[in-house]
């Protein structure tokens, strides 16, 4: 039966595919929408059917140990680290989830989680297609919904810190490029505040505006547009409250935190080697993220080194890119790419590209994909993109068609399988804690224990 299913999609599949390819005109723009409803179809499918309500991992301390504290005492830790991130706005997600659900459910989080890369997902293609076109983007679309990413979409926090920094970091440069408005330069604050309060990444988005900002003051400069440019007492203003929110908000997040890094350090035996191997280590690191766009550590890294060349190519062309949104998102995620380069390239092991072909990090990478080619294509496009560079677009798209398709019929079940042991585990809980999945399952016991008895999180008749 699954064989059956398998070949009548592969066939619907390849007649769908060549009648995206002799798009033209109405024909065209109906085959676009086939080929975006797919993916996402089959994205709202595998969650719905995959995700469970039940802790795995970090969700034992981050949601659940957190959550059964008192009220009063949460608020004051909501600032905390977990591990080297100072999860905030998870944290507040997490609160609203138990709100709404009296107790805190998993599954809802997870979903609402990957709402949040849904609209990731139309937000970022909407900017890309008003750069170049919707096709352009498809690719990435296929790759952004692929069951391979299942550690950020399956796992209730990484469904919603993965997502939501991507997103306040893309809503941040958003707003800033409208910043001759009051209200759309506060968003913009808010939003580059809310992408540091979630993950340790999100500090990058202040520099990136920033530069983003000096380079769109230079191109006026260089076009004679000065007029256009905010000045006097506004632009004084808006200059102050910027560094003011940056200044403060990297300023309280580092508070502490290179003797959290210590003490984080110390639960591992950390990796030595020389100056010159640490730099190869990060060097693989980064080659090997670019082209994470593929669940293959050799892949990734095969495809790493063209991405690299058009990482340098944009750079030298940076005076020339037009779109300011997407030039200023593509530098964040430049930094986060350095940054992940430097806290987990050496250490902790296995560091290298090993590290950055986690399936977390995924999200990152397609992202990655997706603003340098469509920034690419922009360049390319006075008198057209080369026919050869169309060529390897469509390339592209079936490739991520085949890696979405390929990943969903040998990952789903291994998901449902994840899915029953996680499920399985709790129901054995508390006459057995083997199956809790968790380093350590005497303290996964006494956080459930403790959960429950904070009335969060309670064990169903159906899952025991």
């Amino acid at each position: 039966m699954k064989q059956a299913l398998f070949f009548a999609l592969a066939a619907t599949f390849a007649a769908m595919l060549f009648f995206w390819h002799l798009r033209t005109g109405k024909t065209g723009a109906r085959a676009d929408r086939v080929m975006t409803a797919i993916p996402v179809a089959l994205f709202l499918y595998c969650i719905v059917t995959l995700a469970c309500n039940v802790p795995f991992w970090d969700d034992y301390d981050a949601i659940l140990r957190y959550l059964s504290r008192p009220a009063a005492e949460r608020l004051k830790t909501i600032f905390a680290f977990h591990n080297e991130h100072r999860i905030f706005m998870p944290r507040l997600f997490f609160e609203g989830v138990r709100l709404v659900f009296g107790q805190f459910n998993f599954t809802a989080c997870i979903l609402a989680g990957d709402m949040l890369l849904i609209i990731y997902v139309f937000l970022l293609g909407r900017r890309i297609a008003a750069a170049t076109a919707w096709w352009y983007y498809l690719p990435c679309l296929w790759l952004f919904l692929d069951l391979a990413n299942y550690e950020n979409t399956l796992w209730a926090l990484t469904a919603v810190q993965s997502h939501a920094v991507v997103l306040c970091a893309f809503l941040a440069c958003l707003f800033f490029s409208k910043r001759r408005s009051p209200l759309c330069f506060i968003a913009s604050l808010l939003c580059g505040f809310a992408a540091t309060y979630t993950t340790g990444s999100g500090m990058a988005v202040w520099p990136c505006l920033a530069l983003a900002a000096l380079k769109d003051r230079l191109g006026r400069r260089r076009t004679g547009e000065e007029s256009a440019a905010i000045s006097g007492t506004a632009a004084v203003w808006r200059a102050v409250l910027f560094l003011a929110v940056a200044g403060a908000s990297i300023g309280c997040y580092l508070n502490g935190f290179f003797e959290n890094s210590a003490a984080l350090k110390a639960t591992y035996e950390p990796v030595q080697t020389t100056f010159a191997g640490a730099v190869l280590k990060m060097a693989d690191f980064c080659v090997t993220f670019l082209g994470a766009v593929v669940p293959s550590r050799p892949l990734a890294l095969l495809l790493g080194i063209p991405m690299a060349a058009v990482v340098f190519y944009i750079l030298k062309n940076a005076a020339k890119v037009k779109d300011g949104v997407l030039f200023s998102f593509w530098l964040f995620l430049m930094a986060t790419i350095c940054a992940g380069a430097v806290f987990r390239g050496v250490n902790p092991p296995p560091g290298g590209g090993t590290a950055a072909a986690a399936c977390r990090y995924g999200i990152v990478s397609i992202s990655t994909v997706a603003t340098s080619l469509a920034m690419v294509t922009a360049l390319l496009k006075d008198g057209g993109p080369p026919k050869a560079w169309n060529a390897l677009i469509r390339l592209f798209l079936y490739g991520a068609c085949v890696v979405n398709l390929y990943a969903l019929f040998h990952g789903y079940g291994k998901m449902s399988d994840r899915k029953h042991d996680l499920e399985s585990g709790l129901a054995d809980w508390p006459r057995e804690t083997e199956g809790l999945k968790y380093p350590d399952q005497a303290r996964a016991s006494e956080t459930l224990h403790r959960a429950q008895a904070a009335g969060v999180f309670t064990v169903t008749r159906a899952e025991r």
